[in-house]
């Protein structure tokens, strides 16, 4: 008998299996959803130190790249009044 049927012929097993991969699939919600706000700030502040100040140097793309989400968004609010972009980021 296989692993599938077996599981699938236990009401206890066919209930954990269910949990686990609710449980799962709620965590990789999470963790997308997650991962798509930090890209998107990645990109929002990237966007406007580029309009602000002009190309960035390379290692303030990687401090803006490294950066956790609440620090980015921090950031963002930053830049509208900073003249610098060590103002905003900070230096090196």
């Amino acid at each position: 008998m296989g692993y599938a049927k077996y599981v699938d012929d236990h009401v206890f097993l066919r209930e954990i299996r269910a949990t686990a991969l609710a449980e799962g699939e709620a965590k990789g919600k999470a963790e997308g959803k997650a991962k798509g706000k930090a890209e998107a700030l990645t990109a929002m502040l990237t966007t406007q130190l580029r309009v602000k100040f002009g190309p960035l140097p390379k290692w303030a793309r990687l401090k803006v790249k490294k950066a956790e989400p609440s620090q980015l968004e921090r950031w963002a609010t930053k830049v509208l009044t900073a003249e610098t972009l060590d103002e905003v980021i900070g230096k090196r």
